[in-house]
């Protein structure tokens, strides 16, 4: 199941990355912080209101590293953590 989710989300990514390329440049960064933004402000609303919050605002975040270096630090930043706690919860439990 894990592998199947990966081969998923890779592919999502990589039809993602072909449509963001196939933009004119001088629209591209304004077209994907609008798409990118479209997506995270309803994420943030749902964090509280019912719906799937983490869901819209992971996938905000990730339109916004199409085009938008901070974010992709950001990401980065945020797997490490992810990957760390995942880990230490391994050793410990």
């Amino acid at each position: 199941m894990k592998n199947n989710l990966r081969e998923l989300t890779s592919s999502a990514g990589r039809v993602a990355i072909d449509l963001h390329g196939h933009l004119p440049a001088a629209g591209r960064r304004p077209v994907t912080a609008a798409v990118g933004l479209a997506l995270l402000l309803p994420g943030i609303l749902m964090l509280v209101l019912p719906g799937p919050g983490l869901l819209l605002v992971a996938l905000g975040l990730a339109v916004l590293a199409l085009e938008f270096s901070w974010v992709r630090r950001l990401l980065s930043a945020a797997g490490r953590r992810v990957a760390r706690a995942g880990s230490s919860r391994e050793s410990t439990g």
